[in-house]
């Protein structure tokens, strides 16, 4: 397990750079129109905007799912015997973490970070096996397909697209290192982590870091 510590983020210095600027703003636009104004001009209205764009997650507790060997059995997969031995000495869990993003008219957003530590430390502590979707997947993202991810039966991601579907990511140019994990979604067989995933967004990266280690750190952005 590395030892790796995030670089967080000033969020209260930020916020105070940010009123300080709107301040600022607002007041050399009122000098600009001759006076006190009595609405918002352009610049400060952009910074007003931007003041009131929120970036939120969900509680993860609302899909946090026990992973267990009777689990996938249900679910028709057979775990291999590595992945047996390991759930008899530790709890797995599937989290799901959602975003809410509400951008303010004419805000955009070119990167989302999202820094997650899983602590405490010491012998009990818990320790990330897969993040889903990371950057392996990035350009079956990008096509904009209907995802199922799940985990199969060594605990590694597979992908479950609609035959309809399925020659969009075939034609992909890395497509030959990921087909072992994509099936249709019918012979899709893995304990469903993920359904109905898509990005329609365009060009984007993908990063997603912290594996076997207790805090994890996903980007996605703008190239």
């Amino acid at each position: 397990m590395t030892n790796h510590k995030f670089n967080l983020p000033n969020f209260e210095k930020a916020e105070d750079l940010l009123n300080d600027l709107f301040e600022e703003v607002k007041s050399k636009e009122s000098e600009l129109a001759g006076g006190e104004a009595q609405e918002l001009k352009r610049g400060a209205t952009a910074i007003q905007r931007l003041k009131e764009t929120t970036v939120t997650f969900g509680n993860p507790r609302s899909k946090l799912i026990p992973l267990t060997e009777k689990g996938f059995e249900a679910k028709g997969v057979e775990l291999n015997y590595e992945i047996k031995q390991l759930m008899k000495q530790f709890d797995f869990y599937s989290m799901v973490v959602s975003i809410d993003i509400r951008p303010q008219p004419s805000v955009l957003i070119s990167k989302l970070e999202c820094q997650l530590d899983f602590g405490p430390q010491g012998k009990d502590e818990p320790i990330v096996h897969r993040i889903i979707p990371d950057s392996k997947w990035q350009t079956v993202l990008k096509t904009g397909v209907n995802l199922n991810l799940g985990l199969d039966a060594n605990l590694e991601v597979g992908v479950g697209v609609d035959v309809s579907e399925l020659t969009k990511i075939a034609n992909l140019p890395d497509y030959d290192n990921l087909k072992a994990n994509i099936e249709t979604k019918d012979e899709l067989k893995a304990f469903i982590i993920l359904d109905s995933l898509n990005y329609k967004f365009g060009k984007f990266n993908l990063l997603a870091q912290g594996e076997d280690n207790s805090q994890c750190y996903w980007r996605i952005e703008e190239p």
